[in-house]
C-alpha cells in the first residue's frame, strides 16, 4: 500500500475539506513559473487559505450560541443599542438577552443548553480561553441550565452568577430563580458547587452543592442548603422545566436570522444591571460611555450613579492640576 501524500489521506477525510487541505501541501517545485512579483501574491493567498482552514474552530465555531426556540421576540441588548431577536439569531459574547412574556432557549455548541421561562434578563459571556467557563450573569427570573461534558475539558463548563450567590456546573443540570428578595437553585443532576456572592462581585466559601438539593439565599439569612426543595418551589416553576432539556431541531438546519435594529439604549433598559453586584459592571462603564452625549442618558445615570467609584471620574472629573511657576532669581 502506498503511503498517503496529503493530510487530507491521513486523516481519512474525503469532503471538500480534505480535497482542499490537500492543495495546501502541494511542493513548490509543481506550482507553475509566474514572475517574482506574481508568486509573492500567490504564495501568500495560499498560505492565507491553509491558514483558514487549520485554524482552531473554537475560534468560530465551539463557543457559538444561538437562540433556538423563542415564543415571542426576545429583547437583545448589544453593544448600546437594542435590538429584537427571535429564534436563528447568532448570539454574541457580552449579549444581555431578556425575555417578556413568553419562553426562550438558547443552545450554545460546548454542550450547553439554556432555558429561558418570561420576565428573566441574563447576560452571556463566551469563555476566554479552550478550557474555560461560559459565564452567565442572572439578573432576574427562571432559568433551567444543561451542560453536558464538552472537549476539551473544563474545570467548569458554565458558571452562574446571581445576585448574592453563584453556581459552577461541570456536568449536570440546575434550576435558578432569581426575584428582588431571594435566590432559588436546585441541583437536578452532575457535579456542582456553589458560593455566596458579596460586595463588587467577591465570591465567598465554596462548597458541594449535592444531587437532589435546593440552595436559599435570603437577606439577613445567608445562604442554605436543604435535602429537598419546597412544595411552593415546584408548584411555581414552569412546567419545562420538568423535564430533561432538549437541542431545538430547528439548530440543525443551520438557518440563521438577523437580530432588527431597534434604538439605542435609555438608562431605563441597564438601570438594574449597571447598580447590580456583578463584578463585570466594570467593564460596562467603557461599553456604555458613548451614550453620555445622550442629555437625558446622562442625567439619569447621575442621579443615581454619579458619585459611584466607577461613574464619578467619568461624570465629575477632578479639575486639572495648576501649572507650577517657577519664580526666577535676578
Amino acid at each position: 500500500m502506498s503511503k498517503p501524500k496529503f493530510f487530507g489521506s491521513i486523516l481519512g477525510i474525503r469532503t471538500p475539506l480534505g480535497s482542499a487541505l490537500q492543495g495546501c501541501f502541494v511542493p513548490f517545485n509543481r506550482l507553475p513559473y509566474r514572475p517574482m512579483t506574481n508568486s509573492l501574491l500567490r504564495l501568500v493567498a495560499w498560505l492565507a487559505l491553509c491558514a483558514s482552514l487549520l485554524a482552531p474552530s473554537s475560534l468560530w465555531a465551539e463557543d457559538s450560541a444561538a437562540v433556538t426556540l423563542a415564543d415571542q421576540p426576545l429583547r437583545l441588548i448589544r453593544a448600546a443599542s437594542v435590538y429584537k431577536a427571535s429564534a436563528g439569531v447568532v448570539l454574541q459574547t457580552n449579549d444581555v438577552i431578556e425575555t417578556n412574556d413568553a419562553a426562550a432557549q438558547i443552545e450554545i455548541a460546548q454542550g450547553l443548553i439554556l432555558a429561558l421561562a418570561a420576565d428573566t434578563r441574563l447576560y452571556w459571556q463566551a469563555p476566554s480561553s479552550p478550557t474555560g467557563a461560559h459565564q452567565i450573569y442572572l439578573l432576574k427570573g427562571w432559568v433551567k441550565i444543561m451542560q453536558r461534558a464538552a472537549e476539551p475539558v473544563r474545570e467548569a463548563g458554565v458558571i452562574v452568577t446571581a445576585p448574592w450567590v453563584q453556581l459552577a456546573i461541570s456536568e449536570g443540570a440546575a434550576i435558578v430563580h432569581i426575584t428582588a428578595d431571594k435566590a432559588e437553585l436546585f441541583a437536578e443532576s452532575g457535579a456542582q458547587t456553589m458560593a455566596p456572592l458579596f460586595e463588587l462581585g467577591k465570591v465567598g466559601e465554596e462548597k458541594n452543592f449535592p444531587l437532589e438539593h435546593y440552595a436559599l439565599w435570603q437577606p439577613e439569612q445567608g445562604l442554605k442548603i436543604h435535602p429537598r426543595p419546597p412544595k411552593q418551589f415546584i408548584s411555581e416553576m414552569p412546567m419545562n422545566f420538568r423535564v430533561p432539556l432538549e437541542r431545538a431541531p430547528d439548530r440543525l438546519k443551520g438557518a440563521k436570522t438577523p437580530a432588527l435594529f431597534e434604538r439605542e439604549v435609555n438608562y431605563a433598559d441597564i438601570r438594574d444591571w449597571l447598580s447590580s453586584n456583578f463584578a463585570v459592571r466594570k467593564t460596562w462603564v467603557k461599553r456604555f460611555k458613548p451614550r453620555l452625549k445622550d442629555k437625558e442618558f446622562r442625567a439619569a445615570l447621575d442621579v443615581e450613579l454619579g458619585q459611584t467609584a466607577e461613574w464619578k471620574p467619568i461624570l465629575h472629573p477632578p479639575p486639572p492640576p495648576k501649572p507650577k511657576i517657577i519664580k526666577t532669581h535676578p
